[in-house]
């Protein structure tokens, strides 16, 4: 289309151009062809001639404007030939933009019947679902991708790959040695065959020797790569089962700590594959750890230690640690996170460092300590 609009733009300029030449050409003439111009001329001649007895000044007035006339008619006809020349260049000009013109138009019609076709096939809104659709899968698989990768790194799957890259390449090498003492052996064997001499024979042995030796290390490295895939892919199975094993028992021992805590039923928990919480859930509110306030935070992790210390051991009591906590909680929930707290059984020892004893007063059995 922009071809096109150039096209007709240049073939109305040089329609202009060539109206200007026609007009110009008009005023040179005086409204006379070149024609009538050498008519004129042939009449004055001819006049000349009559007037054999005319008047020596007449003739030379004759004579010059003869020659005037003579010139007039020189240069029209060559303003004419040049203009001539100009608009037979236009018209070429103007042939070959309006066979442009009519191919960009060929080009054009065929684009918009293709077009008209596809969107007939599959219209734009089928077209931009399925591109949403696309991508959409496309970010689902790269989150799966990256999240495999972090569970790859947690299990030390990395290192391992870098084992198996690593006795990959030192098998690749020994194949190369293998293939370069196969090689010495055929050529042993060859000039052996021809001559038949001890030392040639001992040459040959060993390289057997070593051929035999790079074809055992061979084997052995195959063996342990094989060995090292097979703990990685161990390795990852056992990890996210233990992590799906735990979940549900963490939740659940969770929650009742928080139910008690909070004298709230409808207190819950999300609890993403890594044994984090990742929202609370309380009057049917979800907030996500993050955006919780900084008191709430300290409250949810203490129950989160106590959870845990239920979980490590069914029949060894843990000791469970706090440091400094529960600055930021209000009194209310501070006397209820303390009873939780001082309620706790699964713990062996709750130790707590604090620079204000008056926060854990509740404990009423707890052993103080002055450092």
């Amino acid at each position: 289309m922009k071809a096109l609009r150039s096209a007709r733009v240049f073939f109305e300029e040089q329609e202009r151009k060539l109206a200007a030449l026609k007009e110009s050409r008009t005023d040179l003439l005086d409204g006379k062809s070149a024609d009538d111009i050498r008519d004129d001329l042939a009449t004055q001649k001819t006049w000349v001639a009559e007037q054999g007895d005319a008047k020596e000044g007449d003739i030379d007035a004759l004579t010059a404007q003869e020659k005037e006339l003579s010139g007039q008619v020189s240069d029209t006809e060559a303003v004419l030939s040049a203009k001539k020349a100009e608009a037979e260049t236009a018209r070429n000009q103007l042939a070959t933009l309006e066979g442009r013109v009519e191919n960009q138009r060929g080009t054009h019609s065929r684009a918009v019947t293709a077009l008209a076709e596809a969107r007939e096939r599959n219209s734009d809104e089928e077209l931009d679902k399925t591109l949403a659709s696309a991508s959409k899968a496309l970010d689902q698989h790269i989150a799966e991708l990256n999240a495999a990768k972090e569970k790859l790194e947690e299990s030390g799957g990395d290192a391992l790959l870098e084992d198996h890259e690593s006795t990959l390449k030192h098998i690749a090498g020994l194949e190369q040695r293998l293939d370069e003492v196969r090689r010495q052996y055929g050529q042993d064997k060859a000039v052996l065959d021809s001559k038949n001499t001890v030392g040639i024979q001992q040459k040959l042995d060993a390289s057997t020797s070593e051929m035999q030796r790079a074809e055992q290390e061979l084997e052995s490295l195959l063996s342990r790569a094989e060995s090292a895939k097979l703990l990685e892919e161990v390795l990852i199975r056992h990890q996210q089962a233990a992590h799906r094993k735990y979940i549900a028992p963490f939740r659940h021992a969770l929650e009742e700590l928080g139910r008690a805590t909070y004298q709230n039923p409808t207190f819950g928990v999300d609890i993403d594959e890594e044994l984090a919480v990742t929202h609370r859930i309380m009057d049917g509110v979800l907030i996500p750890f993050d955006q919780l306030s900084t008191g709430a935070k300290e409250q949810l992790s203490i129950l989160i230690k106590l959870a845990t210390a239920q979980l490590v051991s069914d029949e060894d009591a843990v000791p469970v640690m706090f440091d400094d906590t529960l600055g930021y909680s209000d009194r209310r929930r501070l006397h209820r996170v303390v009873s939780a707290i001082e309620n706790n059984t699964s713990a062996g020892q709750v130790i707590i460092f604090t620079a204000n004893d008056d926060r854990f007063a509740g404990l009423t059995n707890a052993t103080h300590i002055r450092l």
